[in-house]
């Protein structure tokens, strides 16, 4: 019983930090004059289960951009959203870390904060 209230724990706490994040995303694009189109997206996890999360397109100069949550269970981290960029076919890693994100491109770090100016420049890159 008790492996199932820490996998209940740890299923609300990471739907928590990805509305979070979804929310940061949509309200620092709209801050760059960009639409947003919340979406729901449904995801499995053996030890979760089925649960829905947030799915972002952002149509930015250039192009569309993806805020895309992969799962909470990943290797190396605490949760996994990606940045997709269409039509080049970009994407940053978001691997959640210490409570925070860490972007990742090629299971290399990038040594940025997650924040506002990180997020406009990195949808720059990804759609030039």
């Amino acid at each position: 019983m008790h492996a199932v209230n820490v996998d209940s724990q740890r299923r609300q706490d990471w739907l928590t930090r990805v509305k979070a994040l979804a929310d940061q995303v949509e309200e620092w694009a709209k801050a760059e004059g960009w639409p947003v189109d919340r979406q729901q997206k449904v995801i499995r996890e053996e030890a979760l289960g089925e649960y829905t999360v947030p799915l972002l397109r952002v149509q930015a100069r250039g192009g569309e951009l993806h805020l895309n949550p992969i799962g909470l269970h990943i290797i190396g981290g605490n949760g996994r959203v990606d940045i997709e960029a269409y039509p080049t076919l970009g994407r940053v890693k978001l691997i959640g870390d210490n409570g925070g994100w860490k972007l990742m491109v090629d299971n290399v770090p990038l040594r940025r904060p997650w924040a506002a100016h990180t997020f406009v420049e990195l949808a720059q890159d990804l759609l030039s």
